[in-house]
């Protein structure tokens, strides 16, 4: 199962997650966010993908912060229609990947996996909330059992380390989740991560 650590913006932190090699780290391009992302460089991350969060950002900024940050994944969090991914497409590397979060309130909100599905490599379900991210609140993970899009997704939303018997029981019923995206509730402040926390969390999941 792959693991997204969403929200990092303090390098010692980061270096003390990193220990644990998840396989994402995730840096927010969004002023608003308490966890936006202000760093200039980031250290050296061996074998972890830095995925670029962004809202309705303007195109040319996303360009720069993946030249200036190596960005692997750019995962957007906004109401981005297809045109737009398209010429941000055309803009970046071939290799660059694409997330794209699906704000989760009911199975309805699935259909908007048709508008995306030829466009994004993974789905990001997280809950419907007047944030953009970073809630700390649990969509019901139940609508899950609707999920029938083309392409995997990663669940996020409110996770909390004592999710982890309850996230294996789903990955494990589930074909197209790939894994999970955690944030918030792994916060001792915003953007600062509790290390103990997310090392029971993952010792937990590959139990």
């Amino acid at each position: 199962m792959k693991l997204k650590v969403c929200g990092m913006k303090d390098v010692d932190n980061l270096k003390a997650v990193a220990e644990f090699q998840p396989d994402y780290f995730g840096f927010i391009f969004y002023e608003k966010s308490p966890r936006a992302f202000t760093l200039q460089n980031l250290p050296e991350l061996q074998n972890i993908k830095r995925v670029g969060v962004f809202v309705n950002a303007e195109i040319d900024f996303i360009v720069n912060k993946q030249e200036q940050l190596a960005i692997n994944v750019i995962q957007l969090h906004g109401d981005e229609s297809k045109a737009y991914i398209s010429d941000l497409k055309a803009k970046l590397p071939a290799e660059i990947q694409f997330f794209k979060a699906l704000s989760m309130a009911t199975a309805k909100d699935f259909d908007m996996t048709e508008r995306y599905d030829d466009l994004i490599d993974a789905f990001v379900l997280d809950t419907k909330t007047p944030l953009k991210g970073g809630s700390g609140q649990k969509f019901n993970w139940q609508l899950i059992e609707h999920y029938n899009a083309e392409r995997p997704f990663l669940l996020s939303g409110g996770i909390a380390p004592e999710d982890a018997h309850r996230i294996k029981d789903i990955y494990q019923r589930h074909p197209k989740m790939i894994g999970v995206d955690i944030n918030s509730r792994f916060e001792i402040n915003p953007g600062l991560k509790s290390v103990e926390d997310i090392n029971t969390f993952i010792t937990t999941l590959n139990s």
